[in-house]
C-alpha cells in the first residue's frame, strides 16, 4: 500500500512544536529537556498528519535513548528548494554500520539502553512517509548522540 500525501503549506517550526508539546509530559517525567529552534517563517509543502507522525516517531525514539538530564533538539532550516527538519538527542550514537538498516522493516538496534516496546516499524514508516513526499531521511552522529535529518522539497 502506497502512501499518498495530501500536500499543503505548513509552518515547519509549528510541526516540531506540536510534536514536542505532545511528548512534553513524557519528557518531563524522564527528566529530558526538549528544545525547538529555527525560523518560524519557514514553510514546507507537506501532509501535516504524515510528517507529524514522522516527527512523533523520531521524538519517541529520541526519548527512548536519551538519558536522564539529557537534551533533545528539534530544528527547522531551509535552503533554496529544500526544508530540513532535524531531531538530535544526547544519548548514544548509532554505529555507522547500522545507519541504513534501521530504516528497514522490522529492524531494531539492541544494546543502546532502550526502554519500552519497539517493533522495528517506526523508522520504516518514517522512511516511507518522507519518500512519499519526495524527500529523504537519514541519521548522522551528533557527538554525543544521534541526529536524524529529514530533507523535503519545497514544491
Amino acid at each position: 500500500q502506497k502512501l499518498v500525501p495530501s500536500l499543503k503549506d505548513e509552518p515547519g517550526r509549528l510541526l516540531l512544536e506540536t510534536s514536542a508539546r505532545g511528548r512534553s509530559h513524557e519528557a518531563s517525567f524522564r527528566g529530558v529537556r526538549v528544545e525547538v529552534t529555527g525560523d518560524p517563517t519557514i514553510s514546507a509543502r507537506v501532509d501535516a498528519d504524515l510528517i507529524g507522525r514522522v516527527l512523533d516517531n523520531l521524538l519517541d525514539n529520541a526519548l527512548r535513548y536519551t538519558p536522564r538530564a539529557g537534551l533533545i533538539r528539534l530544528h527547522v532550516s531551509a535552503r533554496p528548494g529544500v526544508v530540513r527538519l532535524s531531531v538530535a538527542n544526547s544519548g548514544a550514537s548509532i554505529p555507522e554500520r547500522d545507519r541504513e538498516r534501521i530504516f528497514s522493516k522490522y529492524e531494531r538496534l539492541t544494546g543502546r539502553g532502550q526502554r519500552g516496546a519497539n517493533r522495528g516499524l517506526g523508522l520504516y514508516f518514517c522512511r516511507l512517509a518522507v519518500e512519499a513526499h519526495g524527500g529523504r531521511i537519514w541519521v548522522e552522529d551528533a557527538d554525543p548522540g544521534a541526529l536524524f535529518r529529514v530533507r523535503l522539497p519545497t514544491r
